[in-house]
């Protein structure tokens, strides 16, 4: 019944769009595709299972079937707390902000949006990201807008392959061109464009001042690295949201399920199997799987690299963390 689970991926079409994904994939319909949803339970895209006896049922189905066993005794079956995509662009996203939970709650009827960036692959020289403003009050934010100069006062970061920027609520941001990042936020859609270089969208400036912190910045993030014989673990940021962490595979990797909640893994280069007592499920670059809770013990052997992500327990992340680093000392 529990296996590692594979999706199909619901494609977005974008005004900022390319056809990176033709690259590594054999599904990807015509035009210009901007976000790819790996694991996903919303109203606007939700992941369909593509191995194994549970193939065509889609995330809520194994929900409905069985909430503990899929997300864990500490995951609310009401609400699927985790949204994982990859963007690819070919030039910069509109630059918007998204609104915390009580604000999205009362105003969108769903939670908000905080997220993190991995840069899976850049494609040019002019590759960045763009988290926070410099010296902008909001006087000076709305003439800015008014004036289509808006992108002077954002703070931009150039970025290469494997790079990771946190992005809280309340804070002003933008994709830049010419990379593939794996985004992973709460289960949200929710965004408010402030300036979208002329391309005739529609803007939410009211909403995103009254949600913005003028005084929030990103930067990119280092990481705490934990090398041992046959892998390296990477952990990179976490909140009560999510964690994001980092597996180098070489070659295997040993672990176990977490009965309390869920785990997703996305293969972000080289290729692999995950082996557990049931059966082998094989992966390679852009294919990402669900670890079901009640999954128990498996393997992750090849040659690759692979993003984890998880709604953390906060307390026992911390200790996790803690022992680490007085492990190093």
């Amino acid at each position: 019944m529990y296996y590692p689970l594979t999706f199909k991926s619901v494609y977005k079409k974008k005004p900022w769009g390319c056809t990176h994904f033709s690259d590594f994939r054999s599904d990807v319909p015509e035009g210009m595709i901007g976000e790819s949803w790996d694991v996903c339970n919303h109203a606007n895209g939700s992941s369909v299972v593509t191995n194994g006896p549970l193939t065509g049922k889609n995330l809520q189905e194994l929900i409905d079937m069985d909430a503990k066993g899929f997300l864990g005794t500490e995951i609310p079956a009401e609400w699927f707390p985790l949204l994982y995509k990859q963007i690819a662009t070919s030039e910069s996203l509109s630059v918007q902000v998204h609104p915390d939970d009580t604000y999205a709650m009362e105003h969108e009827g769903e939670m908000g949006k905080t997220e993190a960036w991995y840069v899976v692959d850049t494609y040019s020289n002019e590759a960045c990201l763009f988290v926070g403003l410099n010296d902008c009050n909001e006087a000076q934010f709305r003439q800015a807008i008014e004036e289509n100069r808006f992108d002077e006062y954002l703070h931009k970061i150039p970025v290469e392959k494997g790079d990771v920027v946190y992005v809280a609520t309340g804070t002003i941001h933008a994709i830049g061109p010419d990379v593939l990042v794996a985004e992973i936020n709460q289960n949200s859609d929710t965004t408010y464009r402030v300036y979208d270089y002329g391309r005739g969208r529609e803007l939410h400036i009211e909403k995103a001042l009254a949600v913005t912190n003028l005084d929030l910045k990103g930067n990119l993030i280092k990481g705490l690295k934990n090398e041992q014989e046959t892998y390296a673990h990477t952990y990179y940021c976490y909140d009560q949201n999510f964690s994001l962490e980092h597996l180098d595979v070489h070659p295997y990797y040993e672990s176990e399920s977490d009965k309390e909640r869920f785990h997703i893994l996305s293969c972000i280069d080289g290729e692999g199997a995950i082996t557990t007592n049931e059966m082998t499920v094989p992966f390679q670059l852009g294919d990402s799987l669900l670890i079901p809770a009640a999954l128990g013990a498996y393997e992750i052997s090849g040659d690759c690299q692979l993003l984890k992500t998880y709604q953390p327990n906060v307390a026992k992340l911390d200790q996790e963390i803690l022992d680490l680093v007085n492990q190093e000392d």
